[in-house]
């Protein structure tokens, strides 16, 4: 017996305007018709768990966001420096969003690794200034972290 599953319409639209995907290559992605996204993003119709699946895939969302009230606000991790001001500023792509997050994730882990471990603050964070001499910083955290000195 194949269960069915009733998502918000709303989060489905959302998931796929975000990537910026047409129907028929959602469709596609999930193995399915256009015209069954379009009637899902209607709210008629149910998924499966495995058609849920396909689509929190193809879509790059976690499973449970097809269950939320609203949409979720992404907020950026970290300023978006590439854009002048007010053009499209922290509008990631999916992509790199996601490296920005596994990074972040990383860096986290290694600061509690590094405390756990016996580790002091790293010194050099936070110490200088965008005029810096860029001679200086790179000498001071390779003291910093007892690397050895490279010739050249």
């Amino acid at each position: 017996m194949m269960y069915q599953i009733k998502i918000n319409p709303r989060i489905l639209r959302w998931a796929r305007e975000r990537l910026e995907l047409p129907s028929d290559v959602t469709a596609k992605k999930t193995g399915t018709k256009p015209e069954k996204i379009v009637t899902w993003e209607q709210g008629r119709g149910q998924q499966t768990f495995r058609r849920l699946r396909l689509l929190a895939k193809a879509l790059y969302v976690p499973m449970g966001y097809f269950f939320l009230q609203h949409p979720p606000e992404i907020v950026p991790a970290i300023p978006d420096f590439r854009t002048l001001p007010n053009h499209l500023q922290g509008k990631y792509s999916v992509d790199l969003q996601e490296v920005l997050d596994d990074t972040l994730r990383k860096r986290d882990w290694y600061r509690e690794w590094r405390l756990a471990e016996g580790g002091k603050s790293l010194t050099f964070i936070g110490k200088f200034k965008i005029g810096d001499q860029i001679a200086q910083i790179v000498e001071d955290i390779r003291k910093t972290l007892e690397l050895p000195d490279f010739p050249g």
